[in-house]
């Protein structure tokens, strides 16, 4: 992907502006110094669900949303590193830059949406889909309403602005029932590179923030004296006879917190594989509840609750969507919405 730097007017005459390396000069000031522009938006403009804190938008959601753009080997690259949420431009996200075709309607006025991807594969996929489906010239709408009839005969057709998601996803859901019989589930891995980098930002704030009060981080090597005096109280332990641990002793039982969110319900955190034994998914449940010792059954009850009432005002696609996601087969998906929350709380809980 390329990219667009800030100083995009100072190019060279003897430069072509389709080359991919224009922008070095100034990625290589943002390398070398910390780069960092202050936010236009104040907190008395953000969301009324937004928790804002000093480096953050929102820390009311994981992962938080960060005022700027954190330092990463792809965000320098990028040249976007250090700038403000709000001021990172179409070109510099899109795999072409602005050799990206789409910016050329956008440039017209004409409307144009976005679909952020977190992968150059899925950039690629959603491009090339779209470039089919333009081809084809079908109508999106009818297609998408023809298959929520087929899918829902006995629900009213949602609208198609303001509930766009519940009308589509039967749709969505179709290509993804053709790919299922391809699917290769990804294990999960976090981006080492952007934690590194997003936790060596924060302690370069905190170790700034500390200076300015006169506080030392960096720890007091242990001296002689303390070797000493460790040493002693070493001795005494053993004079007392006081073990550390006992190996023979039965470990302590640990309650075990279960997540419960929207979130958390509605996205599994790891992609499932349809659960091909279900024939039935009430008795798949009741089988797993029967399964349950007397204090996993105490946990699964509260547990239970909790979904319940998150669940309640969720419409029957969304449910659908997410229990296809736990891994119910897509013939189940037609269950009654009581029963597809039976199914996502008993999977939520089984991977918790």
């Amino acid at each position: 992907m390329s990219s667009w730097g800030s100083q995009w007017n100072r190019w060279d005459d003897d430069r072509s502006w389709r080359s991919r390396d224009w922008h070095q000069d100034n990625y290589s000031q943002r390398q070398d110094s910390t780069f960092e522009v202050k936010s236009s938006i104040r907190d008395n403009e953000l969301p009324s669900s937004f928790r804002p804190d000093e480096y953050h938008l929102d820390i009311s959601r994981n992962p938080p949303l960060h005022r700027t753009v954190q330092a990463t080997a792809w965000s320098r690259k990028q040249g976007i590193a250090g700038l403000p949420v709000e001021q990172v431009t179409v070109a510099s996200l899109a795999r072409n830059g602005l050799e990206e075709w789409s910016l050329r309607p956008l440039s017209a006025g004409r409307y144009t949406g976005m679909v952020l991807t977190r992968s150059i594969a899925e950039g690629v996929l959603c491009s090339r889909i779209l470039h089919h489906l333009r081809n084809k010239q079908w109508d999106i709408d009818m297609m998408a309403e023809q298959i929520f009839r087929d899918t829902h005969p006995d629900l009213p057709i949602p609208n198609k602005h303001s509930e766009a998601k519940d009308f589509i996803d039967p749709m969505s859901l179709k290509v993804i029932e053709v790919l299922d019989k391809y699917a290769q589930v990804k294990p999960s891995s976090s981006n080492t590179s952007s934690q590194v980098g997003a936790l060596q930002e924060k302690l370069r704030r905190y170790e700034q923030k500390a200076n300015e009060h006169g506080i030392q981080l960096t720890p007091t090597k242990t001296g002689p004296q303390n070797i000493a005096n460790d040493q002693n109280e070493a001795r005494i332990r053993a004079d007392k006879r006081l073990p550390l641990f006992d190996a023979h002793a039965p470990p302590e039982k640990k309650t075990k917190i279960m997540e419960c969110s929207l979130d958390s319900l509605m996205q599994p955190k790891t992609p499932q594989t349809q659960t091909s034994n279900i024939k039935d998914v009430k008795q798949w449940c009741s089988e797993f509840r029967q399964e349950m010792t007397a204090e996993t059954s105490k946990q699964f009850d509260k547990f239970a609750e909790k979904a319940s009432k998150i669940l309640t005002n969720v419409k029957k696609p969304e449910l659908q969507a997410a229990a296809v996601k736990w891994g119910l087969p897509f013939q189940l998906g037609t269950s009654p919405p009581k029963t597809l929350t039976q199914f996502i709380t008993v999977s939520a809980f089984k991977a918790g």
